[in-house]
């Protein structure tokens, strides 16, 4: 394990403590289910994470936790920088919900250059609140 391992570690560990999933999660506006998808694991391992009950992490959790928070803040940095709010996005996987299609059938149109959305990294494809009438249309 590198030094950097071990800062990482450190870093979803405390982050864990300070009860920052929770807090990114209602930055993203996502659903505990869709928190645990990315992170990989239960609703209620999650929800012991969310909640700081978990007694004891392993080094590798934390780590997975750390770098999903880092990943993540830093596109949250970079919309920032660039004047977008996350508030103005919504999740490619919401917008399939809403308009009742499969999410694969978004991605599809998003390769074929039909829709457009920014890839946020770690946390997968957003696209403009603005923009869901147009995808409808597009399908």
């Amino acid at each position: 394990m590198t030094d950097r391992d071990h800062d990482i570690e450190a870093y979803g560990r405390r982050a864990v403590a300070a009860g920052d999933l929770l807090a990114l999660r209602e930055t993203l506006g996502l659903t505990v289910n869709a928190m645990a998808e990315f992170l990989g694991t239960t609703q209620n391992t999650y929800r012991s994470w969310e909640e700081n009950r978990v007694q004891r992490l392993w080094p590798q959790t934390a780590q997975r936790i750390g770098r999903f928070i880092l990943h993540a803040n830093r596109h949250l940095d970079f919309l920032a920088s660039h004047g977008v709010g996350i508030d103005s996005l919504i999740p490619l996987h919401k917008v399939a919900g809403q308009l009742g299609v499969p999410h694969e059938i978004l991605i599809k149109r998003y390769r074929e250059g039909l829709l457009a959305a920014d890839d946020l990294g770690i946390l997968g494809l957003w696209v403009d609140r603005e923009d869901i009438k147009t995808i409808a249309e597009v399908l």
